[in-house]
């Protein structure tokens, strides 16, 4: 028979010959960044990897009119398109076109036509954003003219028809983000008008999500699991970024020395992309971290990141930054690098660690 240390060294020649050819693969992620335009801001990216983004972003001898980045290739977009605001995986556009001067009003671009959406019976709307279903919402005018201007409503475009989604009790709602599940968030005034809060719209029902303890909030992107994000003021004064999961809203703070954060987009992985503080730079929160992306890329890549608009399913973000000190819209991918491990390297030592505890503990005995 053998003793309890044969039966160890036994198992031990046994599966050994096998771990010696498993390996544990540990994933490590690093970010390519490439700049696309100048002068311009990008929002957003689809699953695709399409970036969208209009020209004049506060730079006068910047480049004019829509673009779209494809497959490594800059495209300006037909000039009819006007002021593009989202895109979705079917090629449709959300924008915002002027039928008359001084007049705006949301559009729809797909299969190169233009339609003009219409309004909520006022003289103006505006498109927010468009989910792979051509859904599209926004805000709009009502009818009449009021001083100093009329109420604005935020509104569902779906099926040929613009639906007032309505308000939390005071005069003005705007939507900004729409899911695959019909579920719109945005902000709206609440009763009385003294201030707005973040809303959700799911069933017909709009209902205030609240704040972060402070007095304002707002809603900018929604997941299809119904993760909402936005910022909102708090008790204290200050405004942080929020994420909103199973009726709860999260505070994710913001970076070391900075009283302020907003998130701008969520992923259907619970990804978060925005900014923190003025100048401080933008952050994606993952796993319950905020990440200054400023750290993702290679220190002497000459980029300084300022905003984050905008992040894909596959973790791709776009936004705006600063390269060799121009002014340029960005494109980050990850690029995930598998470091193999010997598997054997560790259980073997667990092994034979096991193996002397047994030995000492037979020693003392």
């Amino acid at each position: 028979m053998r003793s309890v240390h044969g039966n160890v060294f036994f198992l031990l020649a046994q599966i050994l010959p096998i771990l010696l050819l498993t390996e544990v693969v540990q994933a490590d992620t690093t970010y390519t960044i490439v700049p696309l335009l100048y002068g311009t801001e990008a929002s957003p990216i689809n699953n695709s990897g399409q970036v969208l983004f209009n020209g004049l972003y506060g730079f006068a001898s910047g480049p004019t009119g829509s673009w779209l980045y494809s497959n490594g290739v800059l495209n300006p977009l037909d000039a009819q398109l006007g002021s593009v605001v989202g895109l979705n995986a079917n090629g449709q556009f959300a924008t915002n076109i002027r039928p008359a001067p001084f007049t705006q009003h949301a559009a729809i671009y797909s299969g190169g036509t233009m339609t003009d959406i219409g309004t909520l019976g006022g003289d103006n709307s505006t498109a927010r954003a468009i989910n792979d279903k051509g859904q599209i919402v926004g805000w709009s005018d009502l009818p009449g003219h009021y001083f100093p201007s009329p109420p604005e409503h935020a509104f569902l475009y779906s099926g040929g028809a613009m639906t007032d989604i309505g308000t939390l009790g005071g005069s003005r709602s705007d939507a900004l983000g729409i899911n695959a599940n019909e579920q719109i968030v945005g902000w709206s005034y609440i009763t009385g008008d003294t201030t707005s809060h973040a809303f959700l719209y799911s069933g017909g029902m709009m209902t205030d999500i609240g704040t972060l303890g402070g007095y304002e909030s707002y809603a900018t992107s929604i997941n299809d699991s119904g993760q909402i994000v936005g910022s909102s003021t708090t008790s204290d004064g200050h405004r942080y970024a929020f994420l909103y999961s199973n009726g709860s809203m999260i505070d994710l703070g913001a970076f070391p020395g900075f009283l302020d954060s907003y998130a701008r987009s969520i992923n259907d992985n619970g990804q978060v992309v925005g900014d923190s503080g003025q100048g401080g730079g933008a952050f994606l929160y993952s796993n319950g971290h905020m990440i200054d992306l400023n750290t993702l890329v290679p220190t002497d890549s000459g980029w300084h990141i300022y905003t984050a608009a905008s992040i894909n399913d596959n973790g791709q973000i776009v936004g705006f930054g600063q390269y060799n000190g121009a002014s340029y819209s960005y494109l980050m991918t990850p690029v995930t690098t598998s470091v193999p491990v010997p598997a054997a390297i560790w259980l073997f030592g667990s092994a034979l660690a096991g193996l002397i505890g047994l030995a000492r503990r037979n020693r003392v005995e």
